[in-house]
């Protein structure tokens, strides 16, 4: 399922890029790539999320109307170890082409968050460490979170997040990431998250299969320290019971 949404996104924007390219576009210094028009075209579909967030100082249309009037440009040079450069006074936004393209970049990064992050800061939110970022993909500020190590590889963490949704100041709903880091790529990707009355379940797919766990609620509302059982699932059963292929213990730590 993750891979499909990855793949449906991924076709979305560069269909959207294309007609843009088509109609004349954006893209200014990508070098007729259409990494310009790829990276708006995210700005706008990413505008309805603005409004789902308390505590921006403008709405979801004004963010829009910003994604239209600011210039993208890609450029050879590296810009600094964020690849990107805002200039508020000429309504411009610089990124490296070697972030954006995937042939020179081992590292995938999440366009979508890259992209917001730079709109943000453009429109004036201190967005340090990607904080307000994080925010509005949560749909919330978090409240606990706490950092996970899978036991079955080294190069997998989990982020999993407690956050207050209704600004109330109290937790509402989880989220949680997964990160995957190697010699040969990094990337991050949304867990599935179920809360059931056993505890909260997290899930997400490998090449060989999937993995889950069941997480205890009230340790992860308080960010707490736990351990809890992990399990590879190599297939099903016709009845849909899963056929566990290793298992074993995962550790969680504060943030």
């Amino acid at each position: 399922m993750q891979k499909l949404i990855s793949i449906l996104l991924c076709t979305f924007f560069t269909l959207t890029a294309q007609a843009r390219i088509d109609e004349g576009g954006w893209d200014s210094g990508g070098g007729g790539s259409g990494y310009a028009a790829e990276f708006t075209s995210i700005g706008r579909w990413l505008a309805p999320n603005i409004d789902t967030v308390k505590g921006l100082p403008f709405s979801g249309a004004q963010f829009l109307q910003a994604v239209d009037q600011v210039k993208i440009e890609f450029v050879d040079e590296r810009l600094g170890t964020d690849r990107s450069k805002v200039y508020p006074e000429q309504r411009l936004i610089r990124v490296s082409r070697d972030v954006w393209d995937t042939t020179i970049n081992r590292t995938q990064i999440n366009k979508p968050k890259f992209v917001l992050h730079n709109y943000l800061l453009i429109l004036g939110v201190d967005d340090y460490n990607y904080q307000w970022t994080q925010i509005v993909f949560d749909g919330g500020r978090t409240i606990s979170a706490v950092e996970c190590s899978t036991g079955f590889m080294s190069s997998e963490t989990l982020n999993i997040r407690w956050i207050d949704v209704d600004g109330d100041g109290r937790g509402d709903k989880f989220t949680g990431t997964l990160f995957i880091s190697s010699l040969l790529v990094s990337a991050e990707h949304p867990l599935n998250i179920t809360e059931t009355e056993q505890g909260v379940v997290f899930n997400w797919i490998q090449l060989t299969g999937g993995v889950y766990t069941l997480a205890p609620k009230r340790s992860l509302m308080q960010g707490a320290s736990f351990s809890a059982p992990i399990s590879k699932i190599d297939s099903y059963t016709q009845d849909g019971i899963p056929i566990v292929k290793q298992s074993g213990t995962m550790s969680c730590t504060p943030l």
